[in-house]
Formats: C-alpha cells, sequence, structure tokens
C-alpha cells in the first residue's frame, strides 16, 4: 500500500468507528 493508500483507509475506518 501506499502512504496515500494507507491514510484513505484510516480515514475510512475512523468513519465507520464515528
Amino acid at each position: 500500500l501506499s502512504f496515500d493508500g494507507a491514510m484513505e483507509i484510516v480515514s475510512f475506518k475512523d468513519v465507520l468507528l464515528e
């Protein structure tokens, strides 16, 4: 994974946890 791709996944998980 690229850094940008990893950040997108982290942001997506953050949305699910909210």
